[in-house]
């Protein structure tokens, strides 16, 4: 019969108490702390098509190779660094503008959005905006950018050094403007006028015609003039 002894455990929890700590120990040790959450994001997509709703109602489409979702760093934020665009619809879906960028950050909390690199913005008029930083405001209806900017409008193109406007850029400001060209587009779209009529002949056939029908001047007409000359 194999012997067996039962130990109290009161006399086991002394020695056994040591073992636990240092494999708690051993574990801790063996991953870092995370000291620097603004690096970790939260969650990592890839290939993604989203739609964001504002109030309840559908509002834009997200298309984009890579986001990650940073929402526990200091500043929370939702990052594209593999381009994208963005398409905002009108209350019957139909796309009344269109965001495109190499790099784009929205800060979550301030519903801001930072476009980076080749930043192209068409609204539903015509108006298009190329720059290499662009700041959008959702709450404010604002867009802003302190880098060159070049506004192409459906009458004129416009550059400068910085801009700002409202998103629907019915009224906008421009710093260090280079230049503006302005156009109409009708009459660049319609035909050139024909060439004017050739006047010429139509006004000294009528004088030929008089100066032919005239009578010679009688002789003696001519004699006074003969005289006033000298």
């Amino acid at each position: 019969m194999p012997f067996r002894r039962l130990f109290p455990l009161s006399l086991l929890l002394p020695a056994l108490l040591p073992l636990l700590f240092s494999c708690e120990e051993a574990e801790r040790s063996s991953a870092p702390p995370i000291k620097d959450r603004d690096s970790i994001a939260v969650l990592k997509t890839s290939d993604i098509i989203s739609y964001i709703s504002d109030s309840g109602i559908t509002k834009y489409k997200i298309l984009t190779k890579q986001w990650d979702m940073y929402d526990r760093a200091r500043v929370p934020r939702w990052a594209f660094e593999k381009g994208l665009k963005l398409e905002e619809f009108d209350r019957k879906y139909k796309v009344i503008s269109t965001i495109e960028c190499d790099t784009a950050y929205y800060y979550t909390l301030h519903r801001i959005w930072e476009l980076r690199g080749h930043v192209k913005v068409k609204n539903a008029k015509g108006n298009q905006i190329y720059t290499s930083q662009l700041f959008w405001e959702q709450d404010k209806k604002k867009l802003y950018s302190n880098r060159p900017v070049h506004i192409v409008q459906p009458d004129k193109v416009i550059d400068g050094n910085s801009f700002e406007s409202n998103q629907d850029m019915t009224w906008y400001i421009i710093h260090k403007m280079k230049g503006q060209v302005t156009f109409d587009e009708k009459k660049l779209s319609s035909p050139p006028p024909p060439p004017p009529a050739d006047t010429t002949q139509t006004t000294t056939a009528p004088q030929e015609r008089e100066t032919s029908a005239q009578p010679a001047a009688p002789a003696d007409t001519a004699r006074p003039a003969a005289r006033l000359k000298s």
